[in-house]
């Protein structure tokens, strides 16, 4: 049985993100760390684009991460406006554990980049 991320469904992927940064939440540690991705999943290439001709399928967002571990805004920084909000719209299912600083659960910026599968 495959017990990889991709082998759970969203709520599941939630709710086990959601047990790791209560983990997280409670070590007992100073300083600061970068927010992570926890769950994540490229999108595919959607079949309306394939009738238009777009070479590059990789789109970069910069991506505001909130204390909770939430996606509070996007903003697209490259990549083909045909997929642009697609993308945006794939990164809101991804999960994420909150930056910290001084040990403490806090906003941060991530580069994101979403890779459509052809």
């Amino acid at each position: 049985m495959d017990t990889g991320p991709y082998a759970l469904t969203p709520e599941q992927a939630r709710a086990r993100a959601t047990a790791k940064v209560q983990q997280l939440h409670t070590r007992n540690f100073s300083g600061t760390a970068p927010a992570r991705i926890l769950w994540q999943v490229q999108p595919g290439f959607p079949s309306w684009a394939n009738k238009l001709e777009i070479e590059q399928s990789v789109v970069k967002l910069d991506a505001v991460i909130d204390e909770n571990g939430d996606l509070a805004q996007t903003r697209v920084l490259s990549g083909p406006r045909p997929l642009q909000h697609s993308a945006q719209q794939a990164v809101g299912l991804w999960i994420f554990a909150p930056a910290q600083a001084d040990g403490k659960p806090a906003p941060s910026h991530m580069i994101l980049t979403v890779e459509f599968q052809r």
